[in-house]
């Protein structure tokens, strides 16, 4: 054998493992690369389910019952109005019970319509403004004012109690009695002096119970000698009207 065939076949033979290696390199490369890729993916998913998850405490989904609010505690003294079908106004205060109130239309033509009023009654009268309701003027005192309140104005003034006395078997409101005071031939008004009117008409009374309130007003010019008290238990009642000679007005200019 010639040595020309020999080296022929050595150069084969190392071609051929070259080969071998570089093939099998090849397969641990990738064999490698799929390693990761799978380990990757299994890190993926693995966050995506951690994370997918509800965490402990949470509401429940939407597959479960809905979860309702609970109620507000009501009060002992709302529950006490609501029970009496009353109304509770913006102080907190229970009010009379009231079977109805009326609507804007009603409203509006009582407020076109001249309010009623009673017979003129002397200054120490009683006037029934409503079956068992009973409005009554006590003694009233020439006083001279003193204003506490910005734009108040003082000086010569007289002080009127106006009483309410309930015969009724309910509760009735007083809180929105209404008294205006005049003066002399042209009715003049007097000024009112909130700051001096120490006493005020309660927002409810009670059945057999009387109330007093006291309202100041200084004395206009040109006064006179007369004065007329009205008191406007509600407005779809006539007016209860007192009038007579007020105390101090002998010393007035007519």
């Amino acid at each position: 054998m010639s040595a020309r065939p020999v080296r022929r076949r050595i150069s084969r033979l190392a071609a051929a493992v070259l080969v071998a290696g570089a093939l099998g390199f090849c397969a641990s490369c990738t064999t490698g690369t799929g390693t990761d890729a799978g380990a990757a993916t299994s890190q993926e998913s693995a966050w995506t389910d951690t994370h997918s998850a509800a965490p402990t405490g949470s509401p429940a989904t939407s597959s479960g019952a809905p979860v309702e609010p609970s109620e507000q505690a009501t009060s002992p003294e709302v529950k006490a109005v609501q029970g009496s079908q009353g109304v509770e106004n913006s102080y907190g205060v229970s009010e009379a019970p009231r079977s109805s109130e009326p609507d804007a239309t009603s409203q509006a033509k009582l407020a076109q319509q001249p309010q009623k009023q009673h017979k003129t009654a002397k200054l120490g009268a009683e006037v029934q403004v409503v079956p068992d309701v009973v409005v009554e003027l006590g003694k009233i005192r020439a006083v001279t004012a003193e204003a506490s309140l910005p734009g108040e104005i003082g000086g010569p003034a007289i002080q009127v109690p106006v009483s309410i006395t309930n015969n009724t078997d309910a509760d009735i409101l007083t809180r929105d009695v209404v008294t205006d005071i005049f003066f002399g031939k042209d009715q003049l008004p007097g000024i009112p002096l909130i700051s001096a009117e120490n006493d005020q008409f309660p927002v409810n009374l009670a059945p057999g119970a009387t109330a007093t309130a006291t309202y100041v007003v200084v004395l206009p010019d040109n006064a006179g000698t007369t004065v007329r008290v009205t008191v406007n238990y509600r407005a779809a009642d006539p007016l209860a009207v007192f009038e007579g000679t007020w105390p101090g007005a002998a010393g007035v200019k007519k």
